[in-house]
């Protein structure tokens, strides 16, 4: 829960110095945009696992089509 709001306060702060200064709407996209980026190879690096091992997870495949799990007349 601190987590949350340390991210939205820091995000909020991000967005007032960005807009007080006047660098426009590609900063206010691209900085986000690139803090989001590499937040995210952080967790995907502190958890461990790749995408291989998360896709190699699942168990069974439920394919849709007639006799399918979404066929109403199966």
């Amino acid at each position: 829960m601190v987590a949350v709001v340390v991210i939205v306060f820091v995000t909020a702060v991000m967005v007032g110095i960005i807009a007080a200064l006047g660098a426009g709407l590609l900063a206010l996209l691209v900085i986000p945009l690139g803090l989001a980026a590499a937040g995210w190879f952080v967790v995907a690096a502190r958890t461990g696992t790749g995408p291989r091992e998360l896709a190699s997870r699942e168990s069974s495949q439920e394919l849709l089509g007639p006799g399918g799990p979404d066929d109403p007349s199966a």
